[in-house]
């Protein structure tokens, strides 16, 4: 019967109440340079562009100067390297996947686009060019509440390829 008068005295709990901060929009000047057909976008910075410019210059300038050997890259998924794109300049990219009938997918890290190239177009990235020099320069956003519709037919009316009249 020790405990019979015994009144246990209320906890006040503090909580403790956020006060809501006006949203601030932080612009900032990119290029858009891929657009994927789930809508997703790649963009770059517009200032460090200029740092970019110059790494691809000084690169384009060395792989020049030293050609790489056609087949002394065996790709791996991950690694970073450079390859020729349709263009016929070389650009920074990381392998993706590389197929048993010898296709390499690989992504372009400044740029957001991705290719199908046989190994013969892929060389190793010289390491005075590394990501760790200049990190990727695309970075890839999502529109917010839009969602692209699953059906072909859907967006079929968007594709010029299936309404000539476009």
């Amino acid at each position: 019967q020790v405990w019979s008068h015994y009144e246990e005295t209320p906890v006040e709990e503090v909580v403790p109440v956020l006060e809501e901060k006006e949203r601030t929009a932080n612009y900032k000047p990119v290029f858009v340079t891929e657009i994927t057909d789930d809508l997703h976008f790649y963009v770059q910075d517009v200032e460090t562009g200029a740092q970019l410019e110059k790494l691809m210059e000084n690169m384009r300038a060395e792989v020049g100067a030293h050609p790489p050997v056609e087949g002394s890259f065996a790709p791996r998924r991950g690694d970073f390297c450079i390859a020729k794109f349709v263009d016929g300049e070389w650009y920074r990219a990381r392998v993706e996947k590389v197929e048993s009938g010898g296709k390499v997918h690989i992504f372009y890290i400044d740029y957001g686009n991705k290719e199908t190239l046989p190994p013969s177009r892929l060389a190793p990235l010289p390491p005075a060019f590394s990501p760790r020099v200049l990190p990727p320069q695309a970075t890839e956003y999502t529109f917010a509440f839009i969602q692209v519709p699953q059906d072909v037919s859907m967006g079929a009316h968007l594709d010029p390829t299936v309404d000539p009249d476009l």
